[in-house]
């Protein structure tokens, strides 16, 4: 697979794991808490086969999943 067609499948798991989250943050608060911990490894993985580490990942990772987390309470 060559790399332009690699991000591409990446960045539509990406998209999909983010509609995803949207789904969970429309959830009841009781049924909400318990999907974010999979929404984040799903969110983590998908990254990684960008090639996107360390720093860069959690500072991403962290900035997302508190946007879904906050998005939902405001």
């Amino acid at each position: 697979m060559d790399v332009a067609a690699t991000a591409s499948c990446c960045s539509g798991a990406v998209g999909a794991i983010q509609r995803i989250a949207m789904v969970v943050v429309e959830l009841p608060q009781e049924q909400r808490e318990r999907h974010y911990a999979l929404v984040r490894r799903n969110f983590e993985a998908a990254i990684t086969e960008l090639g996107i580490e360390g720093a860069t990942a959690h500072a991403w990772l962290n900035s997302t999943m508190i946007g879904a987390v906050a998005g939902r309470r405001n």
